[in-house]
């Protein structure tokens, strides 16, 4: 999420650079991938009084303006931008001012008029991206540098939120840590209103059909607002985190949201047609034309606001077009709810959609904040829009949801937790720094701290040490050494076999890989394997961070197949990978899915890297199999046989199984060229998949050492006719069957179809090494 320093400094003020907190934050486990700091701008761009516009004489589309540019001095300015009006306060870059984009400002002569300087737009000096006219500022004393008047240069930080700490996907949330962490107070705004008129109970009802999905919903009224542009400094403040301004009510919503975490909404009240709120389920078949002008199908997974007759809008997520505020709007109805998060879960889930506000709430807002952050919003709009808040507000309330939680905490936990001592004060303090309070019983008991309302990840003790720990920075857990005698964990069978598996690979020249777990059921698809198997073993989660990661992966192929596809593209053609990693598939009947650890191969290129001193020569598939061969012989897996795999499941087809009497190890695999087409390969790709769980743990049995036989081998080949119907693993068998104990080695050299070879056969050359132990063989044997 992107955030304003200087809005953060508005609630938490404070002198430490953003560089220094970013770290800061980082340490304490809010992670700050990107700080970028906005140019400064020149003391030549300052603040311009439009005291006279006129038609240039040359241009229809042109006007001169003369400038207020303080201390007496006007200037004249040749002006296109069609917002330019008498009165106004905009940005004037002056005559020799460096822009951003590198032009530099000389007094021109434009179709006749000679021009002076420049009044600018947002994107012409860097604060925006709004080129549509020129920027219009609050009224300032001309002639002061515009960076006095902005606040000086502002820093854009990029925040990775976690998806448990909901309360920090707000300027306020986030101030909440600046100020625990650099030391200050946290200042919020005084809200003060001026209520008259019918109260807003009066006005508008609001029921919830089950306060469970609902547990706090907030409706004021605020009258004779009057819609359009938003001032400057809303304008600004919201530009500055990336959303553009649509009008001074809308803008309101989306300041508050961004400020406090909260999100509202605005009714035009005249449109809610009953005055009733009603807060329930969908009915099934109900349809609802969201702000988007789309038409959506709803089922009872959806949470909707109606007016007792009709949707207008889909709860924490989208308002309907029905009673969108617009120009003609003077009556606004405020909402400001709490949401079940897994209820709002559901339905954005189930529309595809995806706002600012169901985040929010998927996360977890503050039920305290709903109604402070309601009176800010109102306050606002009587401010920018000029409207009446109606006294009071109605509402629908469970008191459980407001009601203060408490924990039980042994302070002593953090020191045996973090495994040096720390006081009990400091524990105090750093826990009150992040808004806990704590009633400090006796010595011998635990205390009780209560949580804030905000902080809806904190149930247990350990979650308390974690705050310490967190305000402490992890970074200050000293490096400590322990008498390691006799003090180590056994290495696992399972993880030894793992580290053998890896060592061997490595050893044929394999590089290992790591391919992200969450992927999308395509990516499978894509990779070759059954949609209908995909479908029914694809096993969902429930708040993918996107599109792309929808899912828990079935198979190893989409990420050996995404890499390779990747180095490709960037050039590196001389790949062997592997992977060790689990798969996840859904079964009916379970809650969760089950894992099975695989290991993944993936090749292509050629036997050997380029070179001038041998002749290059394609990797081919044969040569892949004989990797996945060494890698069972290395396990001493005996008699491991290769046969067309022709089961159901997640295995591409026109796969080879490698089977032994204990059961299948695995498959592997050429890939065709439909399939390499979608990963961008454009060469041979071979891949295989085998079963970790069925090459043999390590039990600790010495191996056996067997000396070389001293005496010389005898070589012969045998040159065969073959129907093709039969598997060289057949032919393989019958030759070592029919050859007896004395034959070492079997080793296909030759294989030709084609003239003297009868349709339907294959000519196949192998050549055969004996070897006797105990003797030299004759010739005759």
């Amino acid at each position: 999420m992107r955030f304003s320093w200087n809005w953060i400094r508005d609630y938490a003020p404070t002198t430490v650079p953003p560089e220094d907190l970013a770290q800061r934050l980082t340490l304490a486990g809010l992670p700050v991938d990107r700080l970028e700091r906005r140019a400064p701008l020149p003391e030549t761009v300052v603040v311009g009084r439009v005291v006279e516009t006129r038609k240039h004489p040359n241009a229809d589309k042109l006007s001169l303006c003369r400038v207020d540019v303080g201390g007496g001095e006007t200037v004249e300015v040749v002006c296109g931008a069609p917002n330019v009006r008498e009165g106004m306060y905009s940005p004037l870059a002056r005559v020799g001012t460096r822009l951003p984009n590198g032009m530099v400002l000389r007094k021109s002569k434009i179709r006749g008029a000679v021009s002076f300087g420049m009044l600018c737009s947002e994107v012409e000096l860097g604060l925006g991206e709004d080129a549509a006219g020129i920027m219009e500022l609050e009224p300032a004393e001309p002639g002061l540098p515009l960076s006095r008047v902005l606040g000086g240069e502002d820093v854009s930080l990029e925040i990775d939120v976690p998806s448990n700490r909901g309360d920090c996907l707000s300027h306020v949330g986030l101030a909440r840590e600046v100020a625990a962490l650099a030391g200050t107070g946290l200042q919020l705004p005084e809200v003060e209103t001026t209520a008259e008129g019918t109260p807003a109970a009066e006005t508008v009802t609001v029921e919830v059909e089950d306060l469970s999905d609902c547990p706090r919903y907030i409706a004021l009224v605020i009258r004779g607002v009057r819609v359009g542009p938003s001032p400057p400094w809303l304008v600004q403040h919201l530009e500055a985190v990336g959303q553009r301004s649509i009008n001074n009510v809308v803008d309101v919503t989306n300041f508050v949201l961004q400020e406090t975490g909260q999100p509202l909404h605005a009714f035009d009240l005249d449109r809610v047609g009953t005055g009733r709120i009603r807060v329930r389920r969908a009915r099934a078949g109900e349809r609802i034309v969201t702000l988007d002008d789309v038409e959506r199908n709803l089922d009872p997974e959806v949470l909707l606001i109606t007016d007792g007759e009709r949707p207008i809008a889909v709860a924490g997520v989208m308002g309907a077009a029905n009673t969108e505020v617009t120009e003609e709007t003077t009556n606004i109805l405020l909402e400001s709810a709490f949401f079940l998060p897994e209820r709002i879960l559901r339905g954005s889930r189930n529309l595809h959609l995806d706002t600012d506000a169901s985040l929010r709430f998927r996360r977890g807002v503050d039920p305290v904040n709903v109604e402070w952050a309601a009176r800010r919003a109102a306050a606002l709009l009587a401010e920018v829009a000029g409207g009446t808040v109606a006294p009071g507000r109605a509402e629908a309330l469970d008191p459980a949801l407001v009601k203060p939680r408490g924990v039980t905490f042994r302070p002593a936990k953090v020191g045996e937790t973090l495994g040096e001592a720390v006081p009990e004060d400091e524990v105090e303090e750093r826990l009150a720094a992040y808004g806990f309070r704590v009633t400090r019983n006796d010595s011998r008991r635990p205390w009780e701290v209560q949580v804030p309302s905000w902080r809806r990840d904190v149930f247990e003790e350990c979650d308390l040490v974690e705050e310490v720990a967190r305000h402490r920075g992890y970074d200050s857990i000293g490096v400590r050494n322990y008498n390691a005698s006799g003090v180590a964990a056994p290495i696992q069978p399972e993880e030894e076999r793992r580290r053998s598996v890896r060592e061997v690979l490595r050893g044929f020249g394999f590089h290992e890989i790591l391919t992200i777990t969450l992927t999308e059921r395509a990516a499978a698809m894509r990779a070759g394997l059954s949609a209908d198997e995909v479908n029914r073993r694809f096993f969902p989660v429930l708040d993918p961070p996107s599109s792309e990661e929808e899912g828990l992966r079935v198979s190893l192929l989409p990420g050996l197949l995404s890499t390779v596809g990747y180095n490709l593209r960037h050039g590196q053609v001389e790949l062997r990978l592997f992977e060790v990693g689990k798969v996840f598939l859904r079964e009916e009947g379970r809650e969760r899915p089950r894992e099975e650890e695989w290991i993944g191969l993936a090749a292509t290129g050629g036997t050997f890297p380029p070179s001038l001193e041998r002749m290059q020569r394609s990797l081919n598939f044969l040569e892949f199999k004989g990797f996945v061969e060494a890698l069972a012989a290395a396990f001493e897996i005996d008699g491991p046989k290769w046969r067309p795999y022709d089961g159901m499941g997640l295995v591409p087809p026109g796969s080879l199984e490698l089977v032994t009497e204990a059961g299948s190890l695995g498959f592997a695999w050429e890939a065709p060229p439909e399939i390499l087409d979608a990963w961008d390969g454009n060469r041979p790709v071979y891949l295989a998949q085998l079963r970790l769980d069925a090459f043999p743990l390590d039990e600790g049995t010495p191996r056996q050492f067997r000396p070389l036989s001293r005496f010389p081998a005898v070589r012969r080949d045998l040159a065969l006719v073959v129907p093709r119907r039969f598997l060289e693993e057949e032919v393989r068998s019958w030759i070592r069957e029919a050859a007896g104990k004395t034959l070492a080695g079997v080793e296909l050299f030759d294989y030709y179809r084609g003239k003297h070879i009868p349709e339907g056969n294959v000519g196949v050359g192998y050549r055969l090494t004996f070897r006797s132990p105990d003797r030299t063989l004759e010739e005759a044997e």
